[in-house]
């Protein structure tokens, strides 16, 4: 019995041993696909080709030839984890990997650790704590603009492992005080000035300032603001460069331009779209003298589309529609998009080296 059941259990053997070969095979056909590069100077790093003359593969990740990989699971600024770590590259002459965290370098890294946005390092050793983020942001009206850095690291020290600013503060007992108060704010009177809560350097003046010199929009509420009078001006409580936008002791408008240093001229389009000494006066009016001549005091086109001045030298008029010489007519009578029919149909310029203008 034991002979002739021998053969059997050695094919039961040879059919396990055989499923799982086939179970494997198929198993690393599915996490493993195979991958065909082109040319022999190209790796496979996970499932993707790469130049292994430009490039590296470092733990299933492409990167570049000269950078490093770092495991990055915690977000730089306030340290926050993220949900899932991540792969990814980086330069090490001016970034640096610490502590799965990944920062540049050497501005915001300290003794082997990046720092948070309110952190600075002393004497590339010691991290201390700010009050308030190391670069700032100043608010003018609507936008926001990158101003400086709030704090310069070469002389700020640490109090009791808080960071403070020797020119402006004191560290007694440690704790940290003003060397002088602006509205909490501290300021060095040596060299700084306050007025109402505002800290202007011993250069700069102060002006109340109620009006956006470019619009003439009014603030409210009203503020104080430093400004230079070697080139500004604040004048009837706005702000503006001097002497290129101011006229006549009046700050101008976007729209405006000053014609012999004394007369405000109020412009069609943005002063940017004049040429210097374009805009003259005739008789006390102020005229465009590109498209427009003044005649015995009275001011007249050169050539009149309907009631707008053009110069023919560079622009051409059909049906009181103006365009440029380079530039041709197309009678539009339907939407290009939709097909919808235009009523009335008009005239509109367009570009011929990369336009069409295809049954209007």
């Amino acid at each position: 019995m034991f002979t002739s059941s021998a053969p059997k259990e050695r094919v039961r053997v040879w059919i396990i041993l055989a499923l799982c070969t086939l179970t494997n095979v198929q198993s690393q056909s599915t996490l493993s696909p195979s991958v065909s590069c082109p040319g022999s100077g190209f790796g496979v790093c996970g499932n993707q080709c790469y130049n292994q003359s430009t490039q590296q593969c470092l733990n299933g990740t492409i990167c570049s030839r000269g950078q490093q990989l770092c495991v990055v699971k915690y977000e730089t600024w306030y340290g926050y984890p993220y949900s899932s770590p991540s792969n990814q590259c980086y330069n090490p002459t001016n970034q640096s990997c610490w502590n799965n965290s990944l920062c540049e370098y050497p501005y915001r890294s300290c003794n082997q650790r990046c720092l948070r946005y309110n952190e600075l390092c002393i004497n590339n050793m010691t991290v201390c704590t700010t009050i308030n983020w190391y670069y700032s942001y100043y608010y003018s009206y609507y936008y926001y603009y990158f101003s400086f850095y709030n704090y310069q690291v070469s002389q700020m020290k640490s109090c009791n492992g808080i960071c403070y600013d020797p020119a402006f503060q004191v560290c007694t007992n440690s704790t940290i005080q003003c060397i002088n108060n602006c509205s909490g704010l501290c300021y060095n009177s040596s060299s700084q000035q306050c007025l109402n809560g505002t800290v202007c350097s011993r250069s700069q003046q102060f002006c109340f300032v109620k009006y956006d010199s470019t619009y003439g929009y009014q603030y409210n509420p009203p503020y104080y603001q430093c400004y230079n009078p070697t080139n500004q001006s604040c004048l009837n409580n706005s702000i503006c460069d001097y002497p290129s936008r101011s006229c006549n002791q009046r700050c101008l408008r976007y729209n405006e331009l000053c014609v012999d240093n004394m007369t405000v001229c109020n412009m069609t389009n943005s002063y940017n779209n004049y040429q210097v000494g374009q805009v003259k006066l005739c008789n006390g009016t102020c005229y465009d003298s590109a498209v427009q001549v003044c005649t015995n005091g009275i001011i007249r086109c050169q050539n009149n589309c309907s009631g707008v001045c053009y110069n023919s030298s560079s622009q051409q008029c059909l049906n009181g529609t103006l365009c440029s010489l380079s530039q041709q007519f197309c009678l539009v009578k339907y939407d290009s998009w939709s097909g919808y029919q235009y009523n009335p149909s008009f005239y509109q310029c367009y570009n011929p080296t990369y336009q069409a203008c295809c049954n209007n």
